[in-house]
């Protein structure tokens, strides 16, 4: 596949509100095939206009150390550790197939896959906010 010059890559914007099971991503219209079979692709190694949707991430640690004894170097150490601490769902990427091949569909409508497709039974599992507190006692 290569791209097609002129022709905008997505349908819709992947970092603004869409709904993974009626939307697909990436406009067909904007590959095309290379050609014969049985060649080495004519696409280029990286296109510099395709990106995947934007997935921030931000961890935070608080944490407190109390002296018990100086002279022994003994203290106690209260420590809380905080993993997606918004709670953001992180997507899976936009599947990359096909751009011929007709979108699919459920019985109930939803999109099960096609060119664009964001398969939203693949979220990551773990990415719910996770905390960690941590108490410690050296002597």
């Amino acid at each position: 596949m290569t791209r097609v010059s002129g022709q905008d890559i997505y349908l819709t914007d992947p970092n603004g509100k869409i709904d993974p099971t009626q939307q697909l991503l990436l406009n067909p219209a904007a590959w095309a095939e290379c050609g014969s079979t049985a060649t080495f692709g004519c696409g280029a190694p990286r296109y510099t206009d395709f990106r995947q949707r934007r997935a921030p991430q931000e961890d935070i640690g608080l944490g407190r150390r109390f002296v018990l004894s100086e002279a022994h170097g003994r203290f106690f150490e209260l420590r809380m550790e905080m993993y997606n601490p918004f709670n953001r769902i992180v997507f899976p990427n936009i599947g990359v197939g096909n751009p011929i091949t007709n979108p699919t569909r459920n019985s109930n409508g939803q999109l099960t896959g096609g060119f664009g497709f964001m398969n939203v039974n693949n979220i990551a599992a773990g990415t719910a906010r996770n905390m960690l507190v941590v108490a410690r006692i050296a002597f």
